[in-house]
């Protein structure tokens, strides 16, 4: 049986996303709001997935997809209210073209883990598990 099945957001679940403006304070995007059904998210990236996602560089080799809980939707991730949750590490295919690295992540939620496909612009799909470690 899958472990989120009818169970509601108890936070205000969002990613860390890269700050242009200050590169040294993340900011947090909401992604599941407090209240929530978490199979209705899981549902909804499944078909609509998240992104697409571009490298910050031409010479970036990975792309961290950090996930983070709070009580309020803060604007950053070092706000007090916010908690880390779990995070994802995918290696960015280098032998692509620099304008053809997007990527989009689906969530799944189905099973006993948390775990998505994070999808380039050819159709490759790469399983990810999210892990807190």
């Amino acid at each position: 049986e899958a472990a989120f099945g009818g169970r509601i957001a108890r936070a205000n679940y969002g990613m860390k996303v890269y700050n242009y403006d200050n590169p040294q304070e993340h900011m947090f995007k909401l992604l599941i709001p407090k209240g929530e059904k978490l199979v209705k998210f899981s549902t909804k990236t499944m078909h609509e997935p998240l992104g697409p996602f571009p490298p910050l560089t031409d010479t970036t080799t990975q792309i961290l997809f950090g996930l983070y809980e709070s009580d309020t939707v803060p604007t950053y991730i070092s706000d007090a209210s916010c908690s880390y949750v779990a995070s994802v590490v995918v290696d960015v295919d280098m032998s692509r073209p620099f304008s053809q690295r997007r990527y989009t992540l689906s969530i799944n939620m189905d099973g006993p883990v948390m775990e998505g496909y994070f999808t380039d612009t050819s159709g490759k799909k790469t399983l990810i598990r999210w892990s807190s470690n």
